[in-house]
């Protein structure tokens, strides 16, 4: 029997689709796990704004799930490139790759991280910025939006890289991940220049390419006026590129050219 925290939020909503007999547990429920194969334990915080939050479900609920689950099961957790920091210790970053959590978000995902990591099966999925065509992916659509209306900016000059990939083809790296050796994966599409992402945007939308560029000063004074999410401006302006080599190897991971993915999105934005 498979079990999977997390089932309704934008990627367990995806990774449902490949376990169709799997139980879903939702917070509150009891972590009982009889005659569990694997627990893939996709629930958590992204309420940035709530410390609290983000420990009591990304660190506390996390050691409740690990305690629940038997030895000889497959855990998996979803983890996050932002244990990395903003500034990686080397591009392209992988496995090895020194981790600096710098914010509590990063914090709380890294320390669930190693908490996961006690369990003798487990295995950690570090994973990029996930988008897709589900409208949870509400910031995405807002950002389309925002271009359309020409009402976006770039932030520095524009050329550093940005790391996505499709809820889809993580949802595939979780299903081929139930029977990979243990350890940590880097899980990410390419990474797209910051001011070509945008260009491409335009170019499906119709609409002029943005060119107004912004110092990073001018674009936190938006965050602290509420306009942009301080955490969106940080995945906007910092370069993050990684090697996904083992992915590619142990979970058969192919994700997507970029621009696929964004005309699939567009697609969706223009319904």
């Amino acid at each position: 029997m498979i079990y999977i925290t997390g089932s309704t939020g934008r990627l367990g909503s995806e990774a449902v689709k490949r376990f169709p007999n799997a139980k879903k547990i939702k917070r509150g429920d009891s972590l009982d796990f009889p005659n569990a194969t694997a627990i893939i334990h996709l629930a958590g915080s992204l309420n940035f704004n709530d410390e609290n939050d983000l420990w009591e479900s990304n660190v506390e609920y996390t050691r409740k799930v690990v305690a629940a689950t038997p030895k000889n099961a497959r855990l998996l957790y979803a983890s996050s490139i932002a244990v990395y920091g903003k500034i990686l210790a080397e591009i392209p970053a992988d496995e090895e790759t020194f981790c600096h959590p710098d914010s509590t978000y990063a914090k709380t995902k890294h320390e669930g991280e190693k908490i996961a990591l006690q369990h003798p099966n487990a295995v950690a999925l570090r994973i990029a910025i996930i988008y897709g065509t589900d409208p949870k992916f509400k910031e995405f659509y807002t950002f389309l939006r925002r271009i359309e209306r020409g009402r976006i900016f770039i932030i520095g000059n524009g050329k550093n890289r940005i790391p996505f990939v499709h809820v889809q083809d993580v949802a595939h790296a979780i299903k081929n991940a139930i029977n990979a050796p243990r350890g940590i994966y880097v899980i990410s599409g390419e990474s797209v220049e910051q001011e070509k992402a945008y260009q491409m945007a335009a170019k499906l939308l119709g609409v002029p390419a943005p060119k107004m560029h912004v110092p990073l000063w001018i674009a936190k004074l938006f965050s602290l006026a509420g306009l942009i999410p301080a955490d969106h401006i940080s995945m906007l302006y910092h370069n993050r590129m990684f090697n996904c080599a083992r992915a590619k190897k142990y979970l058969r991971f192919k994700p997507r050219p970029f621009q696929t993915g964004l005309k699939e999105l567009v697609a969706a934005y223009k319904k």
